[in-house]
């Protein structure tokens, strides 16, 4: 099958307005004939470790003054700033 109405999904799907993740992977695979894997999300203790890092929690709380402070460069704005920075000590 090289699509699927939103009809045919629904009825693939029992009618369930719900569905866990791996109901549509199994669906994917069975009417398209592929094979997924799915990478599984990091272990609780990882989050925690994570969370409990002075330093990670840090830069997060810059980078969030720095988009508050629109200090966020788009990839454009960034290349500019780049290229005017080069140039700048280039002449000296």
């Amino acid at each position: 099958m090289e699509h699927m109405t939103i009809d045919e999904l629904y009825d693939k799907l029992k009618g369930k307005p719900y569905v866990e993740w791996t109901d549509l992977v199994r669906l994917i695979e069975d009417e398209f004939q592929i094979s997924l894997v799915v990478e599984e999300s990091p272990a609780e203790e990882d989050v925690e470790a994570i969370a409990n890092d002075p330093d990670v929690l840090r830069q997060i709380r810059m980078s969030q003054q720095d988009r508050e402070n629109g200090r966020i460069y788009t990839q454009e704005a960034g290349l500019e700033y780049l290229q005017n920075r080069i140039q700048g000590s280039e002449r000296g």
